[in-house]
């Protein structure tokens, strides 16, 4: 597999969890397409970024992907919005599946499962979500272990509080995932790519060489 094969949504997706990685803050990225397969908004998570020339959230705990990728949308602009799709690199918390249920988004596709903040749960838990009539698919099959290994290497890389905890949690989900980041990680092979500048093909494609050498 590789990152030029994925739909469309995803390899945008995918470019931006990368680009959130290479500026150290948590590697998740997202994509609005059209019913046209058109790329409309993009977003990244920017928790941990402390300048942005984009007219995005950035150095707040709620600057994540789905919700720079939404809150660029103007109503007037979009008046077929509910027929948008929003991929996102990992299964939307809280905070941005609100953001998809106010922002008429009603599609939404993720990559990997999160046990640890995941709430696409909720997308039938009252009378008012339940009538958005959200779509949401996920996990992706093969995408789902590299957007872990990303997340290992990352948690692994800052050591925030609770992170084993967090990548305990990806454990039991997708633990091959978890097991490429770890090796991954202990080899500095992300790291070496972000110091060359590489591109998110190079980094989707060492990912994959790893999962490859693990045994399911």
């Amino acid at each position: 597999m590789t990152l030029e094969e994925l739909e469309f949504g995803w390899q945008i997706a995918f470019n931006k969890a990368w680009e959130a990685f290479c500026s150290n803050t948590i590697p998740i990225g997202a994509a609005i397409i059209n019913e046209n397969n058109e790329l409309v908004s993009v977003g990244q998570n920017m928790i941990f970024v402390e300048k942005a020339n984009e007219p995005v959230i950035y150095g707040s705990s709620l600057a994540h992907a789905e919700i720079n990728a939404i809150v660029q949308l103007k109503r007037k602009e979009h008046p077929n919005i509910r027929s948008y799709t929003l991929y996102t690199t990992t299964e939307p918390c809280i905070l941005c599946f609100g953001a998809i249920v106010m922002g008429n988004i009603r599609h939404c596709k993720f990559a990997a499962r999160d046990r640890y903040a995941g709430a696409t749960k909720y997308n039938g838990h009252s009378e008012y979500v339940k009538s958005k009539n959200i779509i949401v698919e996920g996990p992706h099959k093969e995408l789902e272990a590299v957007q872990v290994a990303l997340a290992t290497y990352y948690e692994l890389d800052k050591k925030h509080p609770n992170h084993e905890h967090i990548i305990s949690r990806m454990a039991l989900d997708c633990p091959k995932g978890v097991a490429a980041g770890r090796r991954l990680f202990n080899d500095s092979k992300l790291r070496c790519l972000v110091e060359e500048n590489r591109s998110a093909t190079d980094a989707f494609t060492e990912i994959c060489n790893q999962l490859k050498m693990i045994n399911d």
